[in-house]
């Protein structure tokens, strides 16, 4: 079928063939080229209404959802059907609207300005509608305009009557989450994720039987684990204050949804990924959903290791190229140091080899690198070389010669140097996450985040390389061996967005307790 054939909340089937005969390559060479006349569309992407059991959605964005004069928000409607719109009639506590330093990612957003609106007949309860057992589910994106400190005071959702229902708030920088139960007990977690000013984050926060469970841009913030029979309290929801018009929040919030579900790990990972690209907000995302990984190394993850007393003869490769990281020379191997999930390369003689190089080939490279490593000079922590030949170099992780830093050098089959040492981008003997970018025609640099240094050049003449090489550089001979540690290695052969980019910094700096920041 041109749309798919539907198997469940996000899979299809677009063409199917069975033959009673085994088929030559000739006839499935055919069958597949005419698959691909016939299929004209990708399967469709993750959208909201893929969503069950939805109970309230509100969308700032979407006008023809809005009741407005002169900006001010007097309804909002609510996208699920339900009939629980958002309103306000006192104009004073109105949010409003076109505002331009609203705006997320180009999109609107409400400006609560100690503003609220409720939400008439929409409550956590167990109606004739709602079933706790079934949980309940909430993702929303949220920017604070401020994070002064006062308990109670920023209250972002609550019930119009104390100690009923769930109550989302921001007590100084750090988010709270809370329930009472059907025993008139407060569960849920507080300082489960953080805000900053004028930094908008994507939550999602599950109320279940089994506790409450909350994650920030894709990263796990804090839950508490505990039986929760039900939930208390039939009174109607309150946005942007608590009680009534008492602990007002200052902020945005342009995307709201709930379910009485308990969504699956694929169905918040797509909530994620769409508000991410929606709102331009980087999520941390494993390396594997994003497209086009080359090589991924991972010390963390032990099953990947092959070593014998803690030298390493293998480090498997986590993308599913299976381009292993191999050493057969016990001499020459690194070591394991399952302390901080690390390999320690000597500086005098230990290095992996891939024989694979393909980096320079692929006309565009990201690198992420976790790991840390003393003053030296002109190191590689990363280099493609010839086997053959001591002319052409393509080291795009290396160390300068004043000291320790990411540079590149780069040198064609007739000896020509398209680049040295810029940019250079120090790092120091603390762990850092540093990225690398080879865009074809600029090479650029970052360590922990921030802005990236960018430095521009022209590809020309032949450049033959036939090693990979982790820690040092091999040639004829094997030199320039990198001293210091290597706790994950990510290779992507094309270049990233600045989103994707973040996304994957984000799940480093959660893994790696590196701070990052966003470039």
């Amino acid at each position: 079928y041109g749309g798919g054939l539907r198997l469940g909340a996000n899979s299809r089937i677009y063409n199917f063939a069975l033959a009673d005969e085994a088929l030559t390559e000739t006839e499935i060479d055919a069958i597949h080229a005419e698959f691909v006349s016939r299929t004209t569309a990708e399967a469709p992407s993750f959208e909201f209404t893929d969503l069950t059991n939805i109970r309230a959605w509100y969308e700032d964005d979407d006008e023809t959802t809005i009741t407005e004069s002169g900006g001010l928000v007097s309804q909002q409607d609510d996208k699920s059907g339900n009939g629980y719109h958002r309103t306000q009639d006192t104009a004073s506590v109105q949010p409003e609207t076109g505002l331009p330093a609203r705006e997320i990612n180009g999109l609107n957003a409400f400006d609560w300005a100690n503003d609220y609106m409720l939400s008439s007949g929409f409550r956590f309860t167990n109606t004739s509608d709602f079933t706790y057992a079934d949980g309940i589910s909430i993702a929303f994106v949220c920017e604070t305009d401020s994070v002064s400190t006062g308990s109670q005071n920023h209250q972002i959702l609550d019930s119009t009557v104390g100690s009923t229902g769930v109550i989302i708030r921001l007590d100084d920088d750090v988010m709270d989450f809370y329930m009472y139960d059907d025993t008139n007990t407060l569960r849920g977690v507080n300082d489960a994720g953080s805000m900053s000013v004028g930094v908008p984050s994507i939550f999602i926060v599950k109320f279940l039987p089994t506790g409450v469970f909350v994650w920030q841009d894709g990263v796990f913030a804090g839950s508490e684990e505990v039986a929760i029979t039900g939930i208390g309290g039939s009174t109607d929801i309150v946005f942007g204050s608590r009680i009534e018009g008492n602990g007002n929040w200052e902020g945005s919030m342009p995307f709201f949804i709930t379910c009485n579900d308990d969504w699956s790990t694929e169905e918040m990972n797509n909530i994620f990924g769409l508000l991410s690209e929606r709102y331009d907000i980087p999520v941390a995302k494993v390396p594997d959903t994003i497209p086009d990984l080359a090589r991924w190394f991972d010390a963390s993850d032990d099953s990947t290791i092959t070593e014998s007393g803690g030298s390493v003869s293998q480090w498997d490769d986590k993308s599913g190229n299976d381009r292993h990281a191999t050493q057969g020379s016990a001499s020459a191997q690194p070591t394991y140091d399952n302390g901080d999930d690390s390999l320690e390369f000597n500086g005098t003689s230990d290095y992996l080899s891939l024989d694979d190089a393909f980096m320079w080939d692929a006309n565009g490279v990201t690198v992420f690198v976790v790991g840390n490593g003393a003053s030296q000079s002109d190191k590689r922590i990363l280099a493609e070389g010839n086997s053959s030949d001591t002319t052409p170099l393509y080291s795009i992780v290396g160390t300068s010669n004043g000291g320790s830093g990411y540079k590149y050098f780069i040198r064609n089959d007739g000896g020509s140097i398209l680049l040295a040492d810029d940019p250079l981008v120090p790092f120091d003997d603390n762990r850092f996450i540093g990225v690398i970018q080879d865009t074809g025609s600029t090479m650029e640099a970052s360590v922990n985040g921030g802005s990236m240094d960018v430095s521009s050049y022209t590809r020309s003449g032949d450049i033959t390389l036939d090693t990979l090489t982790i820690g040092a550089l091999e040639r004829t001979s094997v030199g320039s061996y990198f001293t210091g540690k290597i706790n994950e290695i990510i290779i992507y052969d094309r270049v990233l967005t600045d989103l994707e980019i973040n996304q994957i910094g984000k799940y480093l700096e959660d893994k790696w307790g590196v701070t990052w920041t966003s470039i």
